[in-house]
């Protein structure tokens, strides 16, 4: 069985709105996603943040694995939870990440750039909207940074078009270096 690559709409009715960021039908919530949908090993998997890792909670206790996924139900079992603690804020040496997919332009700045002549003016472009992107996580999360953030784009491997949500995003495989530790897999948001 393959797996869609895109979020899952989750119908499991509750109190919480961090598995879908929504209201309502009609209405979103702008936030930063507390719960990521990701395929991981060519499995689905969720990574909880912040407050979110209460609510995976109260999936894990219903034993109904049953998910509406593009207009079609999936029935699912958990293979394994994996909880993990992490601190997360600015350190004297540097982390080395590289993001497959990385969606940085929104589509105000996907103009900008498409407007830039210059590689060099591209690539820096990308890197600050890629500092922008984790200063964002780094509020969002409240990280304590004892030390400047310092981001630091090291190579752009590749850009590609991907369908998301309906929609073609201009996305970039990139390599970057920063002091603040990100947790494994969690997506850097476009603004």
């Amino acid at each position: 069985m393959t797996y869609p690559n895109y979020a899952a709409i989750i119908e499991k009715k509750k109190e919480s709105t961090y598995f879908y960021n929504h209201i309502d039908n009609e209405k979103f919530i702008y936030r930063y996603p507390l719960i990521q949908y990701k395929i991981k090993d060519k499995r689905p998997c969720l990574i909880c943040l912040k407050e979110a890792t209460d609510d995976i909670h109260y999936l894990l206790k219903h034993k109904d694995f049953k998910f509406n996924i593009g207009g079609k139900l999936y029935d699912f079992e958990i293979e394994d939870v994996w909880l993990k603690y992490a601190q997360i804020q600015t350190w004297d040496g540097e982390f080395k990440y590289s993001v497959l997919h990385y969606m940085a332009l929104n589509q105000e700045n996907y103009s900008t750039y498409k407007k830039l002549e210059s590689i060099v003016d591209r690539i820096n472009y990308i890197q600050e909207l890629l500092e922008k992107h984790v200063q964002l996580f780094a509020d969002e999360m409240e990280a304590y940074l004892p030390i400047p953030l310092k981001v630091k784009l090291i190579e752009i491997k590749d850009e590609k078009f991907i369908e998301y949500k309906g929609v073609f995003n201009l996305t970039f495989n990139i390599t970057f270096k920063t002091n603040l530790n990100i947790p494994d897999y969690v997506e850097l948001e476009k603004e």
